[in-house]
């Protein structure tokens, strides 16, 4: 697979994963206590997930913000995010499996939600080293930069030392005029 498209699709599965598991946070876990036969106001209100277990939507939501940061590291930083993504995907599992305790299917998708992510994850520690960065195609190495600037100096009878009005001359020939 190509690793743009690697990228991409990973990014999207730990970002979809960990979604579904917030969503799922929102959703009535436990329906409203029966009031029938009593005499007061002792019922119990229905419960979302998010009640149940507060900890998990933070968990879900801290997930899908942390692959953002993905996309501006490269190499080593690129892998210590994705160590950190497993981490928040692993404890988003063991939220999830501690919700198990009510009546409700909603904590399996939930667990389903966060291996997804965890996946996902995975996947940025393993591969994300490898794969393009946010600018990297537009960077040059400073001993391109210097060689492309004396040739170009030369070529167009620009000094080495750029005048104000030259760097617009040096810019409208490709060349970065800061780079002297």
């Amino acid at each position: 697979m190509n690793p743009r498209r690697e990228y991409l699709l990973t990014l999207l599965v730990v970002i979809v994963g960990s979604l579904i598991t917030w969503w799922v946070y929102s959703r009535t876990w436990e329906p409203a206590a029966s009031c029938f036969g009593s005499l007061g106001p002792a019922c119990e209100p229905a419960r979302t997930g998010a009640e149940v277990e507060p900890t998990g939507p933070a968990v879900a939501l801290l997930t899908a913000l942390t692959t953002l940061a993905v996309i501006p590291t490269r190499g080593r930083g690129r892998q210590v995010v994705g160590f950190l993504l497993v981490l928040l995907s692993v404890a988003s599992v063991v939220v999830a499996v501690s919700a198990r305790a009510n009546n409700s299917v909603w904590w399996l998708v939930a667990v389903a939600g966060s291996i997804v992510a965890l996946l996902g994850s995975a996947v940025v520690l393993l591969r994300g080293a490898g794969w393009p960065t946010m600018s990297s195609r537009y960077e040059r190495t400073s001993l391109e930069s210097t060689n492309l600037l004396s040739t170009a100096s030369g070529a167009l009878g620009v000094p080495t030392e750029i005048e104000p009005k030259d760097a617009w001359d040096a810019l409208e020939h490709g060349i970065d005029p800061t780079l002297t």
